[in-house]
């Protein structure tokens, strides 16, 4: 059943990258001063990718928490949730899917009870310009075809 999952991701993934040119990467954080394995309450980190985002997913060891979690991004608060459908959590737990509203080029987050590292998965989802030039030829049909049943 594993097999078949990750088969399927694998293509949804091509797909999803030859139609909107997604682009994403994998970062990894230590939370600075925490080798005594105290908590990060009072940490907080810059992210700041050589790229803009729309999206990521956060990924923690499972013996922390993403209790009291945030990000703030371009004046929105984001609370950090664990993803109640992820399958495999033996060796790790993911965050639900963060959608930005806008592209993002870096944002804070907040690791509260987060006392190992962290790693983000950050996703540039935009369309392609190929997919942009495509659905502007076909907004201009659908005009043509309104004005001319009016």
């Amino acid at each position: 059943m594993k097999i078949i999952n990750l088969i399927v991701l694998i293509l949804v993934n091509s797909l999803i990258v030859t139609v909107f040119g997604q682009y994403t990467t994998r970062m990894k954080y230590r939370i600075p001063g925490n080798d005594a394995g105290k908590s990060a309450s009072d940490s907080v980190l810059l992210i700041s990718p050589e790229f803009q985002m729309t999206g990521m997913v956060i990924r923690i060891d499972t013996s922390d928490s993403f209790l009291k979690t945030f990000i703030i991004a371009d004046n929105d608060t984001i609370y950090v949730k664990a993803d109640e459908h992820a399958s495999d959590t033996s060796s790790y737990l993911s965050s639900n899917l963060i959608v930005f509203k806008n592209k993002m080029s870096d944002f804070y987050f907040y690791p509260s009870a987060i006392k190992k590292e962290i790693e983000f998965f950050l996703i540039d989802a935009s369309p392609s310009k190929k997919v942009l030039k495509k659905s502007g030829r076909k907004k201009k049909r659908c005009r043509l075809f309104r004005t001319r049943n009016d």
